[in-house]
């Protein structure tokens, strides 16, 4: 059984993570739900701690974006870097023969992405998983898909790779129909 004395510690050492309906000690929510640069110290007590949090801790947006404190008094920087749509669904309906860019994500803040693909053609549906990452050495994207869903699978080929300084995801439908793809990103990132 845990001991007051050891939860105490973990309590401690956790990161902190906000978001705009974190709780807050008078049963409110935070209520603030934009880029934490923009917060003023004082105006609400969500902005409040927004403004004096600890460096290290990260705050989402309902629409995804998520950012970490990087600097007092009050600096914070999108993970993912300027545009990122983090934890966003994104979707193109991609005709036959063209490729769609998904991504363009800045590796100054990242060197690590996972991606989710859903491609639907009709009744025929695929799902993927890839992660990849940045070596530097070669200046390229090092990808891997660790995980596919489907029978049939579709003629559509996932593209990641470096361009001057960022990671691009795009997808090349080589289908004799349209597809449908939806993507999802996570980023992984330097503490």
């Amino acid at each position: 059984m845990a001991k007051i004395d050891n939860l105490q510690f973990e309590i401690e050492r956790r990161a902190i993570q906000l978001k705009f309906n974190t709780n807050m000690p008078d049963d409110t929510t935070l209520g603030y739900d934009g880029n934490p640069n923009s917060v003023v110290n004082g105006n609400t007590d969500g902005e409040t701690l927004i403004y004096n949090v600890a460096v290290g801790a990260t705050f989402f947006q309902s629409d995804g974006t998520w950012w970490q404190k990087k600097a007092l008094p009050n600096t914070w920087e999108e993970i993912g870097g300027t545009g990122s749509t983090t934890g966003e669904i994104v979707s193109y309906t991609i005709p036959p023969g063209n490729t769609q860019m998904f991504y363009t994500l800045s590796l100054s803040n990242n060197t690590g992405f996972d991606f989710s693909v859903i491609s639907t053609m009709g009744t025929v549906r695929e799902k993927s998983k890839i992660d990849a990452m940045y070596d530097a050495n070669s200046d390229s994207m090092i990808d891997n898909t660790y995980s596919f869903l489907g029978n049939n699978p579709l003629s559509i080929d996932i593209n990641i790779y470096s361009d001057s300084g960022n990671c691009v995801m795009e997808i090349t439908n080589n289908e004799a129909s349209d597809v449908t793809c939806q993507a999802q990103l996570i980023t992984f990132y330097d503490i």
